[in-house]
């Protein structure tokens, strides 16, 4: 049916069913009797009957119900409304001393019921013909919904007015439900994607499943790949509020989505034991990790929260976001020993998650004095200045980037963690740990937001290098165990955080391009949409990344969670190192950082 039709839907439904109620009274004495021929009822009041028929089936909203979809509610409702118009009229008839015999009354009442469900029926067959089998132009983009389940039947609702898209068909992998029908809409098997395209030029698919679980939405989606179709996904059932989907739902494909992993379970002993009630000082608080931090920690109900950076901007924004009277933001360098003991003291922390530190390898690599400087004498002060004012625990935020470092800024994360091993093995008063993860979904400098912008811009996508793999993990994942791992530490453990399978950043890009509806364009397919450019390896980046550096590799309590045997064995030697790589900095005198650098890590190779 075209739009004229469903503009003028309830009227023609109306006209029927008035039609229906008055052929039912004939045929109802018709069949009783077996005479045809006359009809011994007042036909003025059986118009009246109709009229109130017709007028019961406004007042309980009849006409709202959809055409094409007659699900259980709609046909208790009509089935309901039918009895009491049959009842009506047996009462009207009564009423005006009209001899009825009750039996009469059962024989309309099934009349009523085919007549005004077999209306229903032929005009959702007229409909379903024209979306399935009619050639009829039509300037929306047909498309296909994945999910036949309660949340794609109320996907298909919300489309089936709009401007943009008109729904041909769902596509499931139930056996059970392939060649039913819902909202008048056929459900086909993943295996008749192909044919579907090709009839009916299909533009878009829907994934619909908001139950889905992680590892089977990546399978569906890895599957959906092959078509060079965009994908518009619903969020999980936890994100859609009271199981209702609304237009505002349906997102494009997130690189979450294509990481062929399960979400984290969550430990909420391990999760509040160092923050519920407690003084809390996060420092990088404006940062990718540090504001996520600072998101988590406040619903864990701390007593006072304080925001610590150095970029006024960066803690205005996250201040401003989860602004409440626990929260206190402080402006400041790590650096500066006197400011950090001075906040430690008046708010008499309790646990202090650092985070902050200079982590843009290119960036470090051409200012490798103030990296340093930064990451190291910053975690060094924040270290010394937790032990002298008595914080209870110290959790430093490390990198996969501090194993076998390559870099500037992963050797500054290796010293960093060394020196909370040190001053650990010294000092049992404050609880010190260190977590070590990999590559965090859009995080600052992550490849994923600048895949984004560019596809956004045409393209190119770069690459550094087609081998070049990482691993990754979202951010509100990798915090959740970077607490619950802060909670397990006691002597300066090395915690590295379980991150799935390496992902190859080149298939990334391409599974990004062909999801978008999108060809990539190169030599075998010159006429494709976007260009990827492979731009070669930055200084100091590697191919792959590492979480262990012995491999030596422990379970904890947490599947998610393990510790890593990484040791120093000269301690004296790496503090004389130290100094002399200070005072260089000190000095400006970088002739020889790389040098010093691998003598305070002997495994440092910069390229």
């Amino acid at each position: 049916m075209d739009n004229k039709f469903h503009k003028y839907k309830s009227a023609t439904l109306v006209s029927f069913d008035f039609s229906s109620f008055l052929i039912s009274v004939y045929l109802a004495s018709a069949l009783r009797t077996g005479d045809f021929e006359s009809f011994n009822y007042p036909i003025l009041l059986i118009f009246g009957y109709s009229l109130i028929a017709v007028s019961i089936f406004l007042a309980i909203d009849i006409y709202k119900f959809s055409l094409t979809y007659l699900g259980i509610k709609s046909l208790q409702k009509i089935f309901i409304a039918l009895f009491l118009v049959s009842f009506m009229l047996l009462t009207l008839l009564n009423i005006n001393n009209i001899s009825f015999p009750s039996s009469l009354f059962f024989i309309n009442f099934l009349l009523n019921l085919f007549l005004i469900l077999g209306i229903r029926v032929f005009l959702r067959g007229l409909i379903v013909g024209r979306k399935i089998f009619s050639n009829e132009n039509d300037s929306r983009d047909n498309v296909l919904i994945f999910g036949a389940g309660h949340a794609g039947v109320q996907l298909a609702n919300i489309l089936e007015y709009s401007s943009k898209y008109n729904v041909i068909a769902f596509i499931d992998d139930n056996q059970k439900k392939l060649g039913q029908y819902y909202r008048g809409l056929e459900v086909f098997s993943r295996g008749q994607i192909g044919t579907l395209i090709k009839k009916f030029r299909i533009k878009k698919i829907f994934l619909a499943i908001p139950s889905i679980k992680n590892k089977e939405k990546y399978e569906i989606l890895n599957f959906l790949e092959r078509y060079r179709l965009t994908i518009k996904l619903l969020p999980g059932i936890s994100d859609i509020i009271d199981g209702n989907i609304a237009v505002n739902d349906i997102r494009d494909v997130n690189f979450e989505d294509l990481l062929p992993r399960e979400k984290i379970k969550t430990d909420y002993h391990y999760l509040r034991q160092n923050i519920q009630g407690k003084n809390i000082l996060v420092t990088g608080a404006g940062g990718s990790i540090g504001s996520e931090l600072c998101r988590q920690i406040i619903k864990l109900d701390p007593k006072i929260l304080i925001l610590f950076d150095h970029s006024e901007s960066a803690l205005y924004e996250i201040e401003k976001e989860i602004e409440c009277e626990k929260v206190i933001p402080v402006l400041g360098s790590v650096t500066n020993e006197e400011l950090i003991q001075y906040v430690l003291k008046k708010y008499k922390i309790d646990t202090l998650y650092h985070a902050a530190a200079y982590k843009h390898v290119p960036m470090l690599e051409i200012n490798p004095e103030e990296g340093l400087k930064n990451n190291i004498l910053g975690t060094e002060i924040c270290i010394k200045s937790s032990i002298k004012l008595k914080v209870r625990n110290f959790l430093l935020v490390s990198s996969d980037k501090a194993v076998r470092p390559t870099n500037i800024m992963g050797a500054s994360k290796r010293i960093s963690e060394i020196l909370v091993q040190i001053y650990s093995e010294r000092n049992k008063g404050t609880k010190f740990s260190i977590v070590r993860f990999g590559n965090v979904i859009g995080s600052s400098g992550s490849v994923f937001p600048l895949f984004k912008k560019q596809l956004q811009n045409g393209g190119p996508l770069t690459v550094t290098h087609q081998e070049i793999v990482r691993f990754f993990m979202t951010i509100p994942e990798a915090v959740q165990l970077v607490i619950q791992a802060g909670s397990m530490g006691k002597e300066g453990e090395v915690f590295i955080l379980s991150m799935g399978q390496s992902i190859r950043i080149l298939d990334l890009a391409k599974k990004f391009i062909h999801l978008s509806g999108l060809e990539v364009k190169d030599i075998n397919n010159p006429s494709g949409d976007i260009e990827i450019k492979i731009t070669g390896l930055r200084k100091g980046e590697k191919l792959f990344e590492e979480l262990s550096i012995s491999g030596r590799i422990n379970k904890t309590n947490n599947k998610n969670i393990f510790i890593t045997e990484d040791k120093i064995s000269n301690k004296k030697q790496f503090q004389d190192n130290l100094k002399i790589l200070i005072e260089s900095l000190n000095y400006s005198n970088n002739k020889n950082i790389n040098t010093q650098i691998r003598a305070l890590v002997p495994e440092f190779q910069n390229n």
